[in-house]
């Protein structure tokens, strides 16, 4: 036990000596210390300022040109500089990376849609922002058509509609769906979308072909001539002769004679129409002037068409102006050009009605059966011709035949 103590007091004795060994040491670090070494109590709060750029703080350790720091003597502070132009810079950086990165998302999430036609430079440059609803459409008008043709017709219908919303200059899109509107009844629809389609730009030939089907079939003779006239403003030239056929039976059907005989007059400045010369015939039997109509087709024959379209009309003129002579002379040219067609025979048996040559039609109705009583075609032609007139007492001959 005598071991102990002796242990402990020699051991006191070193840790004192050791103490007073390193006292000075310490005490000399403690005023050696730097102002950046000192301890945290004796900082003052730091002080932020802003500068323009970094060239206006020299003294400061700036990091990124975005902000920087340096230290005080006196009083010992942290100072903090922040550099408005860093700071542009940066926000200008980040933000245009944000917008590229943002628009190859974009691009890519569109460009899942195998009939996207969106491009990444479509989406970047601020000049093609106004062609992007046009583009979107026409993809969905493309996927509109693949499922239509896929027998998807609801979805193809619905991407259509869509697809022409989005990009209404889009004459295929137009076309095609107004096709299928008119094939479930909706006509007056399909019209309607084919006219409004005409406000961006000249449409094509089948284009405008459907919508004059469209308006003949409603027999909405002032639409038709609307869509003549922007016709020959805007298409090409070959179409627009081509328009003058619905032109003129729209000012037929419409009994404006004095724009039709205006019309007749400056084709004719350019070389003579068909349709606009039988719109012009046709015109004079409902003006009650068959006579004018019939002495032009006897004067230029070959400006009225083909010989079968003008030997009916030239009949019907002759049978208007009460020319049973003309009537007779028509019929027997006719019989040269198509002997053996039902045609000619029919319309000879109605003008004979037309004339009351009541005998000489009915012998031409024994004849006719006696040829074309196994002709179902024949027949059918007869008696639909023979119901158009007012005295039914012909059917009934007929049927008796």
């Amino acid at each position: 036990m005598p071991a102990g103590p002796k242990r402990i007091q020699r051991r006191e004795v070193a840790e004192n000596q050791s103490c007073a060994h390193n006292r000075p040491c310490a005490q000399w670090r403690s005023m050696a210390l730097s102002t950046e070494q000192a301890p945290a109590g004796q900082l003052k709060r730091p002080h932020f300022h802003w500068v323009w750029k970094p060239a206006g703080q020299p003294n400061a350790s700036w990091r990124w040109q975005l902000f920087g720091y340096y230290w005080r003597e006196t009083p010992r502070r942290l100072n903090l500089v922040f550099s408005f132009r860093g700071l542009l810079l940066w926000t200008a950086s980040l933000s245009f990376a944000a917008y590229l990165i943002g628009a190859a998302v974009l691009v890519t999430l569109w460009s899942r849609n195998p009939y996207n036609q969106v491009g990444y430079l479509d989406v970047v440059l601020p000049t093609r922002w106004s062609d992007l609803r046009a583009l979107r459409g026409k993809g969905m008008i493309e996927e509109g058509l693949a499922e239509i043709k896929a027998k998807r017709y609801a979805t193809g219908m619905l991407s259509l509609m869509r697809g022409v919303a989005m990009c209404p200059q889009s004459g295929t899109g137009r076309l095609q769906l107004a096709g299928i509107f008119a094939s479930i009844g909706q006509v007056h629809r399909a019209k309607q979308l084919m006219i409004d389609g005409l406000a961006f730009g000249p449409p094509s030939r089948a284009y405008g072909e459907f919508a004059f089907r469209l308006t003949s079939y409603l027999e909405d003779y002032d639409a038709m001539l609307g869509i003549a006239e922007v016709i020959q403003l805007r298409a090409s030239d070959q179409f627009a002769r081509e328009a003058l056929k619905w032109h003129a039976l729209a000012l037929e059907k419409l009994h404006r004679f004095e724009d039709l005989n205006a019309l007749r007059e400056r084709t004719k400045q350019r070389g003579f129409n068909t349709d606009v010369e039988q719109s012009w015939a046709r015109a004079q039997l409902a003006r009650g002037n068959p006579a004018a109509g019939l002495e032009e087709i006897l004067h230029a024959p070959s400006h009225f068409g083909l010989p079968g379209e003008r030997m009916q009309l030239q009949l019907d003129l002759a049978v208007a102006a009460r020319d049973s002579e003309r009537a007779q002379a028509t019929v027997a040219e006719w019989l040269k050009i198509d002997p053996y067609g039902p045609l000619p025979r029919v319309r000879e048996i109605v003008a004979s009605i037309r004339l009351e040559q009541k005998d000489t039609a009915k012998e031409k109705i024994k004849v006719f059966f006696l040829h074309y009583a196994s002709d179902l075609p024949a027949v059918v032609l007869l008696f639909r011709s023979l119901v158009e007139l007012e005295d039914a007492q012909w059917l009934k001959t007929a049927y008796a035949e």
